[in-house]
């Protein structure tokens, strides 16, 4: 015989996920879950550091540090995903790329023609 949860929600609805042999409740119901990494302090600190440096940030550089998060994601989300799960991942990783192409390519457009005006300006002192 399967033991299901006995945990009941504030719908009045009982969970039915199966449970360890000899356990009443399931792993999402038992007292005392494990310490979620939110709670490491360690793991807020870094968080917080991240948050200050990007704030600063320049626009390239934040959507640089987006590009590379989404990359360093890319294998758990490739394993872990189902199809449906990883369609929404890749259009957002096309949408950060192309708009990380933008952004360069319009930096480079604004230096030329920054660079042009000005050897006009002095073309036209002499």
């Amino acid at each position: 015989m399967v033991h299901e949860c006995e945990h009941f929600y504030e719908t009045g609805r009982k969970c039915h996920r199966i449970t360890k042999r000899g356990e009443a409740l399931c792993p999402g119901h038992r007292p005392n879950p494990r310490r979620s990494l939110h709670d490491e302090p360690a793991f807020v600190r870094e968080v917080a550091v991240l948050a200050e440096h990007l704030r600063s940030a320049g626009d390239d550089d934040l959507f640089c540090a987006l590009q590379d998060a989404l990359a360093a994601i890319l294998p758990a989300i490739e394993r872990k995903a189902s199809r449906a799960g990883y369609l929404p991942f890749a259009r957002a990783s096309v949408v950060v790329c192309i708009a990380v192409e933008r952004l360069i390519r319009n930096r480079e457009r604004r230096s030329a023609a920054a660079a042009n005006a000005a050897q006009q300006q002095a073309r036209g002192s002499r």
